[in-house]
């Protein structure tokens, strides 16, 4: 019996989006308090499960049924015009019981009213994740339990506050779909805050050391966000490990004004000549960037944020 994987519903100012993934087959109950051999199993297994793919579903947003379709991923996505939908459920053509949910993490994102809202990335901004060696990210996600993975102490006081102060966080990142169970887990387990997550597709173990992610996915889900978010301004929460400066300077020359800080992460002693470019150019902007490091003091950024009106 299918199985639904992974499903949000995010209230924007005139939409709700509402997106997940469909596994083919059930799952045993899991925990991310697990030993290393128990992790090991259990995110290989991840990627030799089979996608509900290119079926028929239909979603029901509170008292509306929206026929869809899911793609080659097992993924859906759509929008409707109701920018406050409670509940959400999937259900197979002429079912009717729905479909169960693997998840425990919240389904339903509210809007909220504060005009300052944060986009993280994940990896190696919220959590230690090694991006930029793939033998060392594997090794790390393999061997080092969700409950055993390292936060970031600054990037957790500016999610912290942000949200305390009532903002919206948003975590877009270009993780596969497989770690919407591991990523949940930490979030919840460091008490950060629980906003959407957007991730790339459910890849099987063949895909996984050539993973095709889409070269626009972190951009094209910025600018989704900002778009359906009138009024309100953002901060940008990244690292110096993939492509978080370039992508970074390219939102916010497209939406001046939008963008109230940048605020990247150290991940290395010393950036290749191409990613200082990167950083001279992000650091042209009209706004304040701030490159910071682990053990930074970030007691005045959280004031800033607490200033804010």
């Amino acid at each position: 019996m299918p199985l639904v994987w992974q499903i949000s519903a995010v209230q924007f100012q005139k939409i709700t989006h509402i997106s997940g993934v469909i596994l083919d087959s059930t799952l045993p109950v899991s925990s991310g308090d697990r030993g290393v051999l128990k992790n090991i199993t259990t995110v290989i297994r991840s990627y030799y499960l089979k996608t509900y793919s290119n079926r028929e579903i239909i979603i029901q947003a509170d008292d509306e049924r929206i026929s869809a379709k899911t793609d080659g991923y097992g993924g859906f996505s759509i929008e409707t015009d109701r920018g406050n939908v409670e509940q959400v459920r999937v259900f197979l053509p002429g079912s009717v019981e729905p479909l169960k949910v693997r998840q425990e993490y919240p389904v339903v994102i509210k809007n909220k009213r504060f005009p300052l809202a944060i986009i993280s990335d994940i990896d190696d901004t919220i959590l230690v994740s090694h991006t930029a060696k793939l033998f060392k990210r594997l090794s790390t996600l393999f061997l080092i339990t969700p409950h055993n993975r390292k936060s970031i102490d600054f990037t957790y006081q500016l999610l912290k506050t942000v949200n305390d102060k009532g903002g919206n966080v948003f975590y877009v990142s270009r993780s596969e779909s497989n770690l919407f169970e591991v990523l949940t887990w930490f979030i919840r387990k460091n008490g950060l805050p629980e906003g959407k997550l957007f991730l790339t597709p459910y890849l099987n173990f063949r895909k996984l050391l050539k993973p095709k992610k889409g070269r626009y996915f972190k951009e094209e889900n910025m600018r989704f966000i900002i778009d359906h978010s009138p009024g309100k301004q953002f901060i940008l929460l990244g690292d110096d490990a993939q492509k978080d400066m370039e992508v970074y300077t390219h939102i916010a020359k497209q939406y001046p004004g939008r963008i109230q800080r940048i605020y990247i992460r150290k991940t290395r002693k010393i950036l290749p000549l191409k990613k200082m470019e990167h950083l001279n150019d992000l650091n042209g902007l009209p706004l304040p960037t701030i490159y910071f490091s682990d053990d930074d003091d970030v007691s005045d950024e959280i004031e800033t944020i607490k200033n804010y009106q």
